[in-house]
């Protein structure tokens, strides 16, 4: 099965393609699987786009969003319904409630164990806006979520 990894430079306090890119080739190498395809994304939507095309493909593959919860969120447009693309989330965002959900965001983190990992099902929310995976804000946490880019690189100023 091929393995795509999705870095969001934007996503969190900094950029985590420098640190992850190594060691997602490293995990790899250990495991001696074939070298994943490492895509830092360059626009909102981009991850979306490459999961439908992935979809449409029919052929397997799994893609892992490295960012937060928006990366995620791409990737789950893009693949829902397809039975030959899996998603999995490397947290790199600001607030990974999808993580929380699931785990730490230690042992997502786990580059090993999300290569060796096995798929499990989870279900799909619909809104009008859209699909989402464990989680749909409306109101203060809606308008919260909207300010995030404003402010998440600020000292003291979390997810």
């Amino acid at each position: 099965m091929e393995q795509v990894f999705f870095i969001n430079p934007v996503a969190g306090k900094r950029d985590a393609s420098a640190e992850l890119v190594p060691q997602i080739q490293a995990a790899a190498r250990q495991l001696q699987l074939p070298q994943p395809q490492i895509v830092v994304t360059q626009y909102a939507g981009q991850a979306r786009e490459a999961a439908h095309r992935y979809a449409a493909s029919g052929t397997p593959v799994a893609l892992y969003a490295c960012g937060g919860d928006g990366t995620l969120n791409e990737l789950v447009q893009g693949a829902a319904g397809s039975a030959n693309v899996a998603v999995g989330c490397v947290p790199c965002g600001s607030g990974n409630d999808f993580i929380r959900n699931y785990g730490t965001a230690e042992q997502f983190l786990n580059l090993d164990a999300q290569l060796n990992g096995s798929e499990q099902a989870i279900d799909l929310m619909e809104t009008s806006a859209g699909l989402c995976a464990s989680i749909c804000a409306a109101g203060l946490d809606a308008q919260v979520a909207y300010g995030i880019p404003k402010f998440r690189r600020l000292p003291f100023c979390g997810g």
